[in-house]
């Protein structure tokens, strides 16, 4: 998100292909992490009793990925992703308070999560579509990558520099 909301702040390459080049990679990473997270979740005997919260969690991350708050951020329109985040915590606790009221199984909270999400994302979508135009194709795969790393390098001197202080 750091190097999206940089690169769109500064114009460097058009929005749209920024966010097609991230939303991959992050899509990319995050089939990663679930793998990951059910792997650990299955050999780990203690959560057994709990896999289907940890599965039904776990899709947040590709909700987050989809999530492109970043862009109005990176474009000082910070009203867009005010809205977007005031959108998506309303919803979640609107739906949890729902889900006690009516007295659905636990198992409806992180549907509701990812339900939430996902329809902020898809806001989101449509904001860009209409604020940016329509989406290009992402970045060559060897220069997606190497932001990508770029960005944790930026990442680790800002952790450095906090350290530092």
């Amino acid at each position: 998100d750091v190097i999206g909301c940089k690169t769109v702040a500064q114009g460097q390459v058009p929005a749209t292909q920024i966010v097609t080049t991230i939303v991959l990679l992050r899509l990319a990473l995050g089939v990663v992490a679930w793998c990951g997270i059910a792997l650990i979740a299955a050999l780990v005997p203690k959560y057994h009793p709990i896999f289907q919260y940890a599965m039904l969690y776990g899709m947040s991350i590709f909700t987050a990925a989809l999530t492109i708050g970043w862009v109005p951020q990176g474009q000082h329109r910070m009203h867009v992703v005010a809205i977007a985040m005031l959108a998506t915590n309303v919803g979640y606790f609107g739906g949890v308070l729902l889900c006690t009221a009516v007295g659905w199984a636990p198992i409806a909270v992180p549907l509701i999560l990812g339900v939430t999400e996902a329809t902020t994302a898809l806001a989101l979508w449509i904001w860009l579509r209409i604020a940016c135009g329509p989406l290009a194709r992402s970045l060559p795969a060897r220069e997606a990558w190497r932001s990508m790393w770029n960005s944790q390098r930026n990442f680790q001197d800002f952790a450095r520099e906090l350290v530092a202080i």
